[in-house]
């Protein structure tokens, strides 16, 4: 997984439920639901999520599911959600690339106002009180800013954001540059938000103002130096303490190199660092974090021997399944559940990518303690579709995987599209052609959404499959 992944997961009206929490959301469309809000004098609350999205399910199966939510929406608004990639033209009308997004309109459209990434209840309720209220985002900013006080480096994020919302691009920069660089200060878990969330906010802001993608490069290019500068002049059979000391330093800019790489989309950039540090100093610690941060990058262009020399990927799958409830046990109580389930799920994509590494080296038993890892942390359709797709990507796969692929297909009665194409795609890697075929003639005409169309329309021509006239 990349640098800057970043982590997190619906009480009213009459039509038949939408994807959500039960009794909350409506299948109303945007305009239906503008006129009902407009007749009921309320306003329109829309949830946009993709299918992928983690942070949306943490709130479909928290914030949504919460009595006071519940309540307060119900009274308050006609709430819908809208899957972005099927609506995309309502998600540009309303600029919307980060999920999820949770967007307040009056009745004639007009945005009141929204919130961005998972939201606990009360915060959640709190905002959108103020929202309804007909503050601005940036009055709302400003209070929260004012309240925590200026150092703390998440209210002046959403400072930056109701900035860059109100096209105040060059005071936002200002505000997330600050973040980046001082942050750290003032919080001690900002971290892991800095060289994700805020980062990717940046880009975002790069969109409509160049000079944040300069200012990315400005310090990747920066990060990339300190790097360079402690690479070992010679190597030592005996370390001083100066040489742990330079070895640590650099070690620490690594997933900062990374991380602006990932947000510029410059994530060769890290490889060819990689490269160069491995061929000129194999032994040296740094390269071990490089490799890490470029393990996506490794595994797609199937580098899969130099990963497995690498690392022992079976025990470090067990030492991460190991760490789940341990981690788990340091959150607040109430939040457990939903952590752990969101680490799960992570660690579950991490084994099925060791699992591709096992099958491309040929190295069978390694591949089996994995997906019998796997299947233990979850035995949902998930995991054995992933296992499947691995499979298939490793382009070694075996027969196991189209008994993976073949148990993700019931599971889910035959009826996703993603499974569909992962079992097509593993039956006719393995000689099954005319199976593949039919298989994917068969179930697509149930399957009529447009996404569920791009995806088998694509599998069927790269299978070289005919659609019957």
């Amino acid at each position: 997984m990349t640098t800057l992944t970043k982590a997190m997961l619906v009480a009213l009206l009459a039509r038949p439920l939408a994807h959500g929490a039960e009794g909350l959301f409506t299948e109303l469309d945007f305009d239906e639901a503008c006129q009902q809000a407009k007749n009921e004098n309320k306003l329109v609350f829309i949830d946009f999520y993709t299918t992928w999205c983690m942070p949306c399910k943490v709130m479909e199966k928290t914030t949504f599911t919460d009595a006071g939510v519940i309540t307060w929406l119900s009274q308050n608004t006609v709430p819908i959600k809208v899957d972005a990639e099927k609506n995309a033209k309502l998600a540009e009308r309303y600029k919307v690339n980060a999920y999820p997004t949770l967007l307040f309109a009056k009745a004639d459209g007009t945005e009141m106002g929204r919130m961005v990434g998972s939201c606990e209840p009360p915060d959640f309720l709190s905002e959108s009180a103020a929202i309804r209220s007909g503050k601005t985002p940036l009055e709302r900013a400003d209070e929260l800013l004012k309240s925590a006080g200026e150092n703390d480096p998440m209210a002046r994020m959403q400072y930056a954001d109701s900035l860059a919302r109100m096209g105040k691009y060059e005071e936002a920069l200002d505000a997330y540059l600050w973040c980046f660089e001082e942050g750290n200060n003032y919080m001690i878990g900002f971290f892991g938000v800095r060289l994700s969330f805020l980062l990717s906010d940046i880009r975002r802001l790069g969109q409509d103002y160049p000079p944040a993608l300069e200012a990315l490069r400005q310090l990747r290019d920066a990060a990339r130096e300190r790097v360079l500068a402690e690479a070992p002049v010679e190597e030592k059979k005996e370390k001083s303490f100066w040489d742990h000391f330079r070895v640590t330093t650099a070690t620490t800019s690594v997933p900062e190199f990374a991380a602006l790489n990932d947000a510029l989309g410059e994530e060769q950039d890290t490889l060819r660092v990689y490269d160069q540090m491995r061929k000129e100093h194999p032994d040296w610690p740094v390269v071990e974090s490089l490799g890490d941060s470029v393990f996506d990058q490794l595994l797609a262009a199937k580098r899969y021997a130099e990963i497995a020399a690498r690392t022992d990927l079976v025990r470090k799958a067990e030492q991460m399944a190991s760490l789940l409830d341990r981690a788990a046990a340091l959150l607040p109580e109430d939040k457990r559940d939903e952590m752990r389930t969101m680490q799960r799920e992570s660690l579950i994509e991490d084994i099925s990518q060791y699992y591709e590494v096992m099958l491309g080296v040929g190295d069978l038993e390694s591949a089996n303690k994995l997906a019998e890892q796997a299947l233990k942390l979850d035995d949902g359709a998930e995991t054995y579709n992933l296992l499947a797709w691995h499979g298939y990507l490793s382009e070694k796969p075996i027969e196991e995987n189209v008994t993976q692929a073949r148990k993700a297909y019931e599971l889910t009665n035959g009826k996703d599209a993603a499974v569909l194409d992962t079992f097509a795609r593993v039956l006719a890697a393995l000689n099954q052609q005319d199976i593949a075929c039919t298989l994917l003639r068969t179930d697509s005409a149930s399957l009529t959404g447009d996404h569920e169309h791009r995806v088998l329309s694509a599998a069927m021509s790269d299978l070289h499959c005919h659609s019957p006239k």
